[in-house]
């Protein structure tokens, strides 16, 4: 078996368990979150996770809202250009029904297959699990990392990455969604995205490109918990609101960031190209 088939089996094998694992996340999340009256309750609460940045966020992130599913099409619509452009046609069409794929399914599963049972009256009473635009956004972004040979990958996932969960956040801000949704739907995005490249995905490791990330994101993880810690001890709900708001950030980022991470793939001419550099 040569290195280049041993390395395509090897990532059909981890797309497999990543799609598996995030299609867990996807049914853990719905069942904690929407069919248990605790699950309801905090993320019906979510709701209110940036109503301590005041009246004018609500109005702000609608409109946000509005005008990132925008830009991140533009963005595809240009990838896929350039990818055609490349004669890239079979990526282009694998990417163009990955993202199809993700709006169908999200809608489907939220307007017709999943239900919101009454608990006990907590926010709203209607199914809205998972956002279909985070996970359009999210799968836009795989899309977009995949057709465009950037300078550096690494890089390029991490500002889609923030451009992808800014949608997560703005729903919630606009309240649009619960927190739950914005998680369902990249864990939606990360069943499909494994399976929209053509080529092998080679492994991409984000504290190796980037030392200070790990760092970063335990630096994050504690502020969350502290703020939630002196909320607790102080009563204080613009704290624990606050503390919250930053470890569901910190979560949506990092899963975000890893289902982008598929688009980022090698292929056959990549590798003999790297092999006759040697």
């Amino acid at each position: 078996m040569s290195r280049l088939t041993a390395n395509v089996e090897s990532s059909r094998r981890r797309s497999t368990l990543w799609s598996t694992a995030f299609a867990a996340l996807f049914g853990l999340t719905y069942v904690a979150a929407v069919m248990t009256p605790y699950g309801q309750a905090l993320d019906s609460a979510s709701l209110g996770l940036f109503s301590w940045l005041g009246s004018g966020v609500f109005l702000a992130a609608g409109a946000f809202r509005a005008a990132l599913p925008l830009g991140l099409g533009a963005a595809g619509l240009a990838a896929i250009g350039i990818g055609l452009a490349k004669g890239r046609i079979a990526d282009c069409l694998r990417a163009a029904g990955g993202v199809s794929l993700g709006f169908v399914l999200s809608t489907v599963l939220r307007d017709y297959t999943l239900i919101h049972p009454n608990l006990g009256q907590l926010g709203y009473q209607h199914n809205t699990y998972p956002s279909g635009h985070v996970t359009v956004a999210v799968l836009t972004g795989v899309a977009v990392v995949n057709l465009i040979r950037w300078h550096s990958a690494a890089k390029a996932v991490m500002v889609l990455s923030f451009a992808a969960t800014l949608v997560g956040v703005v729903s919630v801000a606009a309240l649009a969604h619960r927190a739950s949704d914005v998680i369902g739907g990249i864990a939606l995005a990360g069943i499909i995205a494994p399976w929209m490249p053509s080529g092998y995905q080679p492994r991409l490791s984000s504290s190796r490109r980037f030392p200070s990330v790990p760092v970063a994101v335990s630096a994050t993880g504690a502020v969350g918990i502290s703020f939630i810690s002196i909320a607790l001890a102080t009563s204080s709900s613009t704290l624990l609101a606050l503390g919250i708001a930053v470890l569901f950030l910190l979560a949506a980022l990092t899963l975000t960031s890893r289902v982008l991470r598929f688009g980022v793939t090698t292929t056959l001419s990549d590798s003999q190209t790297a092999s006759s550099g040697k």
